[in-house]
């Protein structure tokens, strides 16, 4: 790594087809130039203004879509009990909250048909794993809807439609190699092969889309009169967008763009508790930087040391004393994670001095898989390089757990695949 005093300055290049799109379009030459330095190609000059939610592409246009809405209405006509699996970081979080406000106050749903279910990153792992789908199976539900997980999780998917439960799939993140898991009655996830979608959404403004076509489906049908819009959850998909670092370059995502701008005004009209609580403690308006670094943070924080729930509770708290309840203990979990993190980024630093190597691969006895990711990261800025760090699975003797990260131009996942594929099983 470079000192200060050897630092460069490199310059963006500019995109000459943005530039002359954007001039084309009557934007100044400075205001051009500093854009196309931005762009990679060219951008209509409305999805770099506010745009319209009207704009947003059909949703249909996902695979799945229209058959996970069917299974879902004919869930609620007949007042199934439904339960909704999460993962335990911000995404995740937000997503639970978009699906239990949509059902308890868009679809009128009774709360006492519906679960929510987030796994214990400690004891649970990632995704929907064993555990999970045994909190699932013991809950009474009959239909389970994913948000932010479930794309790798054939072996649990199957084991829950074996016990009487379908699974209808809502994610973003990768396919396995061997595709969709099968057993699931829809994947709606926009990185399908066939998808027709933005591939960047994050969990959350997929859950928002199923949500969405939901509600446009029961007012189809007759089922419901009358359906408030579920624009209004845009502030929780805000949350996620931001937080799950998804793109918000318009040439890549103009839709999140558009989703997170309308989202960040939701929040700053303080319409919920949990936005009156935490902009209390704010100067000025809520901004994407603000939800990065003080929102999703203490939010994600409970994922990483505990349960998640006090997140979804934070956001979906209805009043301002239970709000600030929530909040509390979310900022208290988030002082916990700091403190843990520092003490192992010392701890790998420690291990990680004159490493020579492409990659950094550590283990860390007395590690927390909690921050691991976050510690990873920090090596990754640090060093340069693909970082892997293990530690002993909390709860689990004779297990390790591990975080992952990659530099541009080298996606772990890749490389995990590459591995399985040399050595099977």
């Amino acid at each position: 790594m470079r000192a200060p005093d050897e630092w460069q300055i490199r310059l963006r290049p500019r995109a000459e087809d943005a530039y002359e799109s954007l001039r084309r379009d009557g934007l100044p030459i400075w205001l051009a130039d500093v854009l196309a330095r931005r762009l990679e190609q060219p951008v209509p000059l409305a999805e770099l203004s506010e745009g319209e939610l009207a704009r947003l592409p059909d949703p249909g246009r996902i695979p799945g879509m229209n058959r996970a809405v069917e299974r879902i209405v004919q869930a609620i006509e007949r007042g199934e009990k439904i339960a909704f699996a999460c993962d335990h970081d911000s995404d995740g979080i937000a997503s639970a909250a978009v699906l239990w406000t949509a059902f308890t106050d868009h679809f009128g749903v009774p709360a006492e048909l519906l679960t929510v279910v987030t796994s214990h990153r400690l004891t649970e792992g990632y995704g929907l794993s064993m555990p999970v789908a045994e909190r699932i199976k013991a809950s009474g539900a009959t239909l389970t809807i994913t948000a932010d997980k479930g794309s790798s999780d054939e072996e649990r998917i199957a084991w829950l439609k074996a016990e009487g439960v379908e699974v209808i799939v809502t994610d973003h993140h990768l396919l396995p190699a061997e595709g969709a898991p099968p057993s699931a009655l829809a994947v709606v996830n926009p990185k399908s092969p066939d998808s027709g979608y933005d591939p960047n959404l994050c969990g959350a403004a997929v859950a928002f889309l199923v949500m969405a076509k939901v509600r446009s489906r029961l007012l189809e049908t007759g089922l419901r009169q009358h359906v408030e819009s579920v624009a209004a959850l845009l502030d929780y998909v805000a949350v996620a967008t931001v937080a799950d670092c998804v793109s918000l370059r318009p040439d890549r995502s103009w839709i999140n763009r558009l989703l997170a701008r309308r989202g960040l005004a939701l929040i700053n009209e303080r319409r919920r508790p949990a936005w009156r609580v935490f902009l209390a403690e704010q100067e000025g308006e809520v901004t994407a930087e603000t939800v990065a670094f003080k929102l999703a943070p203490p939010v994600a924080a409970a994922g990483r040391m505990n349960w998640a729930d006090a997140g979804f509770h934070f956001f979906i708290a209805p009043t301002d004393a239970e709000a600030a309840y929530r909040w509390q203990l979310l900022e208290q979990e988030n002082y916990t994670r700091r403190q843990v993190e520092r003490q192992l980024r010392l701890s790998a630093l420690t291990k990680a001095e004159g490493h020579q190597g492409q990659s950094l691969v550590l283990y860390l006895e007395e590690g927390h898989c909690g921050v691991h990711g976050i510690t990873a990261s920090r090596l990754v800025d640090i060093f340069g390089k693909p970082t892997a760090l293990f530690a002993p699975s909390a709860g689990q003797d004779g297990l390790i757990s591990g975080s992952f990260r990659g530099i541009p131009g080298f996606h772990v996942r890749d490389a995990l695949q590459a591995v399985a594929d040399a050595a099977p099983g």
